[in-house]
């Protein structure tokens, strides 16, 4: 199943395709889908990439870990 992401979409975010999983024993059609969204980082980064993701650190202001802080 091809599908878009929502924007900002983290890891380990659930998502429901409605209709997409299996077939129902009763009462026919389908149930739902669950995705887990698995964000997979690049091992190696070309000199270009690094500076792009630099620049953006640059303009991002808030903390991308302020979140993970209980």
């Amino acid at each position: 199943v091809a599908m878009k992401l929502p924007a900002g979409a983290s890891s380990g975010q659930r998502l429901r395709l409605n209709g997409r999983g299996m077939p129902r024993m009763q009462g026919g059609g389908h149930g739902d889908l669950f995705v887990e969204v698995k964000v997979v980082v690049p091992k190696e980064l070309s000199q270009e990439e690094r500076e792009l993701i630099a620049r953006l650190g640059q303009l991002r202001k808030e903390d991308p870990r302020a979140n993970l802080r209980a």
